[in-house]
């Protein structure tokens, strides 16, 4: 009897273990589409109002990563990251959230803030602002929102194609 069910808890574990990215992924966590792969994480008690959006804004895939922008049932502006397996499923990764002012990159900042993966950068500004990424115009979308009673406008922009070695600049454009 102990043998048919370490044999089972064995032949379970491999089933439902998947690598991908040097991290390996327990569970029932990969799914069809990033918003399904949200769904399973934000059952979480512990992470269930951050993970679970109520405003949708915006996915966008860069490589085999998916990431979500949403404002949380919790009222945070939430950004998170999926991983992607050879079947092309979806996993939950990580997530930042904080108010819609501690995404932003204003100009009075020293250090600017931005994402970057692989060749591709990205971040967040004020609408009104308009910078460039070493030299270049970013491409940019705007999202207008309600968070913490508060309306919002803001734009993620981005740029693909910097080499991955080189150091990212970005300037503010004096209108």
């Amino acid at each position: 009897m102990r043998r048919i069910v370490s044999l089972t808890l064995i032949c379970l574990m491999i089933f439902s273990l998947s690598a991908c990215d040097g991290y390996l992924f327990i569970g029932d966590g990969w799914q069809d589409t990033p918003e399904k792969a949200l769904k399973i994480e934000a059952d979480n008690p512990m992470d269930g109002e951050s993970l679970t959006p109520s405003l949708l804004l915006d996915t966008w895939y860069v490589e085999d990563k998916a990431f979500m922008l949403f404002v949380s049932e919790a009222g945070w502006l939430t950004e998170a990251e999926f991983v992607t397996n050879e079947k092309g499923q979806y996993h939950f990764y990580g997530f930042s959230e904080g108010t819609p002012d501690s995404f932003i990159i204003g100009e009075e900042n020293e250090f600017a803030s931005y994402s970057r993966y692989g060749s591709y950068v990205w971040g967040y500004t004020y609408s009104s602002e308009r910078i460039t990424v070493n030299g270049v115009d970013p491409e940019i979308k705007s999202y207008v929102f309600t968070c913490e009673g508060k309306e919002w406008t803001i734009n993620r922009f981005w740029i693909d194609g910097i080499d991955e070695t080189a150091e990212i600049t970005i300037e503010y454009v004096i209108k």
